[in-house]
């Protein structure tokens, strides 16, 4: 499972609050992203602090020196947000569920 942030989180989370997020989280997290908007001081904070996978949605120019910076340091910085189920999707009742994902993806 990969837990992706809201939009922008890094802002205002804040990078260790979301770092600690993720490892309380456990062993069932295999991957998280961290939006961190159009700042780059807050990807550049969470590079730093061993963040693997970001979302950087600023100036070009900013991105291709994180980029490089990142990719040093074996992470990923993503252009922009992947698609992601959301739990206000989730209801409960299971079949209400299935509904609703099949009305969105089928």
């Amino acid at each position: 499972m990969t837990i992706l942030s809201p939009e922008a989180a890094a802002s205002f989370i804040g990078v260790a609050a979301w770092r600690a997020l993720v490892s309380r989280a456990g062993a069932g997290v295999g991957e998280d992203i961290l939006d961190c908007g159009d700042s780059a001081g807050y990807t550049l904070e969470a590079l730093h602090a061993g963040q693997q996978r970001l979302i950087f949605s600023g100036n070009p120019e900013q991105r291709r020196s994180l980029f490089c910076i990142a990719e040093r340091a074996g992470a990923r910085i993503l252009p922009g947000r992947p698609d992601a189920m959301r739990f206000s999707l989730l209801s409960s009742e299971p079949l209400m569920l299935v509904r609703t994902l099949e009305e969105r993806y089928l």
